[in-house]
């Protein structure tokens, strides 16, 4: 079907740091394609099926949320008064242990329609049953990168594998709308071997890697107590900064950290006020090679309301 919207203000972007607008605009759409966005002034001819007047509504380009867990859908909420590590422990891990397939299906799918409402069209995700996600967003025919968090308490790289294989099974999947990545959770939840392979393997494989850093001073202290080092320092030193790598927070960052960053010209960086109950402060947003903003879980908010973030 052929559709013309009218009437609209269109935001077609930025230039030098100003978002510009047109007023009095159209846009032309065929089937799942965007032929045309503009002032209807300049709009070349097109004859529709159908035309929607927009009365002066706003389009824009789709939002994409960098850093989030979407199953967490169905612990919205819960034990939101903690501290991050209190509600790790205490409230999350012992329920993300009682998930399955079909739940982790389920709550993917309420969170993306939630995100499809709200104007958000592409994640990056880390969590865990995968391939049920994975198949939420092809049955939704949405785009995500997806990870499975790895972590490891013992040593052990069977969780790391079972990451990887889902990296490789489900990479550029339908239509390339599907990506994927490895994601070692955090230095504090895993180990050197195992920051190690994710370091080797993204190399490999051409894969991005996606991890958190430096979220809480708690982490940082667990971090520089295990390895003698800031998380940013263990992942130069594996060599994960050589890669693609979005880096969720980053909020509690050393003078040497900042410096290692602003070398790895290669190293893709995100940062959020997220967790602003935990104290946790901006980050020194001009060390970024590039930044975003991300929903990440649902410790606090009630949708997946991106905007939220922006503010």
């Amino acid at each position: 079907m052929k559709t013309i919207l009218k009437n609209l203000n269109i935001c077609v972007g930025a230039d030098n740091g100003k978002i510009k607008f047109v007023s009095d605009g159209q846009i032309h759409v065929d089937g799942n394609r965007i032929l045309y966005a503009g002032k209807e002034s300049d709009a070349p001819q097109f004859v529709a099926d159908k035309i929607v007047d927009a009365d002066g509504a706003l389009a824009m380009p789709g939002m994409n949320n960098i850093h989030t867990h979407t199953p967490m859908t169905l612990l919205r909420s819960v034990g939101g008064n903690l501290s991050l590590e209190d509600w790790l422990n205490k409230a999350i891990f012992p329920r993300e242990a009682k998930l399955s397939d079909d739940l982790v299906y389920i709550a993917s799918l309420l969170g993306i329609m939630e995100m499809l409402r709200y104007g958000t069209c592409n994640f990056c995700d880390m969590y865990m049953h995968m391939g049920a996600e994975a198949k939420a967003v092809r049955d939704f025919k949405m785009r995500a990168t997806l990870t499975h968090g790895s972590v490891s308490f013992d040593g052990s790289l069977d969780d790391y594998y079972e990451g990887l294989k889902f990296a490789l099974d489900w990479n550029n999947k339908e239509e390339g709308r599907i990506k994927t990545g490895l994601a070692p959770h955090s230095c504090y939840l895993t180990t050197e071997s195992l920051l190690t392979h994710a370091a080797s393997d993204a190399k490999k494989y051409n894969l991005p890697i996606h991890i958190h850093v430096s979220e809480t001073r708690v982490e940082n202290k667990t971090v520089m107590d295990r390895f003698n080092s800031t998380p940013v320092e263990l992942l130069n030193k594996v060599g994960a900064l050589e890669n693609r790598v979005i880096a969720a927070h980053c909020v509690w960052l050393s003078d040497s950290d900042i410096d290692i960053v602003k070398n790895k010209n290669s190293t893709r960086k995100n940062h959020t006020e997220h967790h602003a109950s935990d104290q946790t402060p901006k980050g020194p947003l001009s060390c970024w090679v590039s930044k975003a903003i991300f929903a990440d879980g649902d410790k606090q908010k009630s949708v997946f309301y991106q905007c939220q973030s922006y503010k």
